[in-house]
């Protein structure tokens, strides 16, 4: 028999308090899982790098919810075939995720990485959100109370071992007005920072020199940090710290973001350093509740905010579309259409994203 969770005795524990308004309408809606299937999704990159993630499907009173994991590590993603295939679940949806910690370890061996226990859950969160939406026939917007607006984003692209501009280029020459978040590798110079200078197309750069991002393309070297940092007004994303690169960076304070040390609002609360930017990442930050408080403490310090992506090929990628519409519409969002980072030819719509047309449900657009 499945795991069947009543819903919470209020007097078991101090209630929970909502991060924004809205919260509590949207966890108080019911929710109903009869069935959860999930599959996988496959996409080699133009860069080479083939990105798997597994698509989640949760079904109830005639509704569906779908969203999708996005760990990085293969082999953590064969654990969710069939592993909950008779899992159920009757009763609202703060209940469900009161309970989803308590699931997730239940059934699914430890990941490869700690972060990754966060990226199941908002798979699950998400998904169960998508369900009570379309059972409530809402969007999230609406049950928020937050207004959706059109989304701005920034494609991260990939320069090459060679780092060559002609991929920007030829970007830029279809895409009027299109921006770019890039990674700044072991690789570059600071004749490279001048040639992307006179592009004028740059809006973050990326360091991935915190929190153990470790995707492998090095770290650049202090003199490009300088060239970037006292030649031009891009985003420091995930600087080096300390040493020569602290001072650099006690210059110009505004211009750093983090991204890979924020997973929760604790963490932004933690820091010493003054920033000027939160990336958002609802995977990262692992519950709805958790990215909203997230954003909140970044804007009553005084940051931007901008959403970053994880390379989602499925439902994730509109979910994120539609949190980007609803929480930093105007940011550097790095949250560009799926077909930026297919090979072949670009088909998708130009920035900024149109809010689509009404559907019930989390990322239906």
């Amino acid at each position: 028999m499945g795991d069947v969770i009543e819903p919470r005795d209020e007097r078991s524990g101090p209630r929970r308090e909502p991060a924004a308004r809205g919260l509590e309408a949207l966890l108080a809606l019911p929710l109903t899982i009869e069935r959860v299937a999930t599959r996988a999704l496959e996409l080699r990159t133009r860069s080479g790098w083939r990105r798997r993630t597994t698509e989640l499907r949760l079904s109830g009173v005639g509704c569906v919810g779908a969203s999708e994991d996005v760990t990085f590590e293969r082999a953590d993603h064969a654990y969710w075939f069939g592993v909950l295939n008779d899992y159920r679940f009757e009763g609202t949806l703060g209940a469900f995720l009161d309970g989803l910690d308590k699931v997730l370890r239940a059934r699914l061996p430890e990941p490869a990485r700690p972060v990754s226990r966060r990226y199941r859950r908002w798979a699950l969160e998400a998904a169960a959100i998508d369900l009570a939406l379309a059972r409530a026939g809402a969007t999230l917007g609406e049950v928020l109370k937050r207004s959706e607006r059109p989304l701005r984003y920034v494609v991260s692209a990939s320069l090459g071992k060679a780092c060559s501009l002609e991929p920007l280029r030829e970007l830029a020459e279809r895409w009027p007005g299109i921006e770019f978040k890039l990674d700044a590798t072991a690789a570059w110079t600071p004749a490279l920072v001048d040639e992307l200078k006179s592009l004028g197309r740059v809006r973050i750069v990326d360091w991935k020199a915190a929190g153990g991002a470790g995707v492998g393309v090095g770290v650049a070297s202090h003199a490009v940090l300088s060239a970037v940092v006292q030649g031009t007004d891009w985003i420091v994303e995930d600087p080096p710290a300390g040493g020569e690169a602290h001072g650099l960076l006690r210059g110009a304070p505004r211009r750093v973001s983090w991204d890979a040390p924020l997973g929760e609002a604790g963490a932004l609360e933690r820091a010493g350093a003054e920033l000027g930017h939160v990336n958002l990442k609802p995977s990262r930050s692992g519950s709805l509740a958790g990215l909203l408080e997230l954003a909140e403490l970044g804007l009553e310090r005084g940051c931007a905010l901008y959403l970053g992506a994880q390379f989602e090929l499925g439902p994730g990628r509109l979910q994120l579309h539609e949190l980007g519409r609803l929480l930093c519409p105007e940011g550097p969002n790095d949250a560009s259409p799926s077909a930026f980072h297919a090979p072949g030819p670009v088909e998708a719509a130009a920035s900024p994203l149109e809010v689509p047309t009404r559907r019930p449900g989390f990322g239906r657009g």
